[in-house]
C-alpha cells in the first residue's frame, strides 16, 4: 500500500467549525481552483490529468477529526482522507493523506501527480475561511 501525504495546513479555527465547513463537499466548489470541480455534500469529481475523470464519495466522518472519502468507479481503490487536529493555539491543523495499492512501477509513475493534486487540494483548502458558529 502506497501512502501520500500533503503538506500540514494551519487553520486558525476550531476543529468544530473546520469540520462543519469540510464535513459537507459542496463546500470545496467554487473556491477558486483552476480545474473544474463539482461538489455535492457527499461527492466530489473532477477531471484529472492522466487519470481521466475520478469521483470520491465520502465512506466516513469522524466528527472534528476526519472525513474519509473513496474512489467510485475507479479502476484502482484508493482512499482519501482529511485529517483535523486542534493545533492548541485555538485553531487546527489539516492534513490530506491517499492510500493506493500500487506496485513500484506504479509509484514512480503516479507520486508527483498525486503529489500535485494533493497540493492543488490543500490550497483550496487553505484559501477558505472557516466561520466560527
Amino acid at each position: 500500500m502506497a501512502t501520500y501525504h500533503s503538506e500540514r495546513i494551519d487553520v486558525a479555527a476550531t476543529p468544530e467549525a473546520v469540520f462543519a465547513k469540510l464535513g459537507d463537499l459542496s463546500q470545496l466548489a467554487g473556491n477558486g481552483g483552476d480545474d473544474k470541480m463539482e461538489a455535492t455534500a457527499d461527492t466530489v469529481a473532477a477531471d484529472l490529468p492522466m487519470a481521466g475523470r475520478m469521483v470520491l464519495r465520502v465512506v466516513e466522518r469522524v466528527p472534528h477529526e476526519r472525513v474519509t472519502l473513496q474512489a467510485e468507479g475507479s479502476p484502482l481503490p484508493l482512499t482519501v482522507t482529511l485529517h483535523i487536529a486542534d493545533n492548541g493555539t485555538g485553531g487546527s491543523t489539516l492534513q490530506l493523506s491517499l492510500e493506493a495499492p500500487l506496485n513500484p512501477f506504479m509509484q514512480a509513475m503516479v507520486e508527483r501527480p498525486i503529489k500535485e493534486q494533493l497540493a492543488k487540494i490543500g490550497e483550496r483548502v487553505r484559501r477558505m475561511t472557516f466561520d466560527e458558529a
